[in-house]
């Protein structure tokens, strides 16, 4: 059963990367357009309020990953979340482009943010990642993604990538009820990430005395 799970996290990461790809390299047509705007669109509606964005998403999934009820299965779930996030962070971020070098999970993005904060300013940003990664319930860490990549995007304009496929596969995970892991996993990026510049600072500083 174990196997099966991991199975569907690689097809969700790979459905993810293969839909965000096709849509960078056709981001000026009106049909990519009018696909993140329907996927923004869809933010917290139903299954039927998302239709319009369902011919892209299910043209990459594997038949097995695909649900077999009128409820979506948690791989569809977290793909869809996931590109809705995608849509409000590409709003605006038209040079908005996938850098390899820079892959991992939401701790490492936020952390990156961090550093472009005073550091008086610093404190508010930490308390909502913490409120964002201590969330309860799927809907509730949503939510607090939502106003963490809103914030993203007004500060870096772009310029701070943030690995969607990874992130499809953590919220999948977070269904599975492995909530607990990734907190630990975020927060050590988040926090490590921190320290590191933190080192790298006082190294600059040392070296100029």
């Amino acid at each position: 059963m174990e196997d099966k799970i991991q199975k569907n996290e690689r097809y969700i990461y790979q459905t993810t990367k293969k839909i965000i790809t096709k849509l960078m390299g056709n981001q000026d047509s009106s049909s990519t357009k009018a696909i993140l705007a329907n996927l923004r669109n869809s933010i917290g509606k139903d299954f039927g309020g998302s239709i319009a964005i369902w011919p892209i998403m299910l043209e990459y999934m594997p038949d097995e990953f695909i649900g077999k009820s009128v409820e979506l299965s948690f791989g569809e779930k977290a793909v869809l979340n996931t590109m809705q996030l995608y849509a409000l962070y590409k709003q605006g971020n038209r040079e908005l482009k996938e850098n390899n070098s820079e892959n991992g999970n939401i701790g490492v993005t936020f952390s990156r943010l961090r550093v472009r904060y005073k550091e008086e300013s610093k404190t508010p940003l930490d308390r909502r990642f913490n409120t964002m990664i201590t969330a309860t319930t799927y809907d509730e860490l949503l939510y607090h993604l939502r106003q963490m990549i809103g914030i993203l995007k007004s500060k870096s304009k772009g310029d701070i990538y943030m690995d969607f496929p990874k992130l499809s596969e953590d919220l999948y995970w977070f269904m599975r009820g492995k909530e607990e892991s990734l907190r630990i996993s975020w927060s050590r990026e988040y926090y490590r990430n921190r320290n590191e510049n933190a080192e790298h600072r006082k190294g600059d500083n040392d070296e100029k005395q």
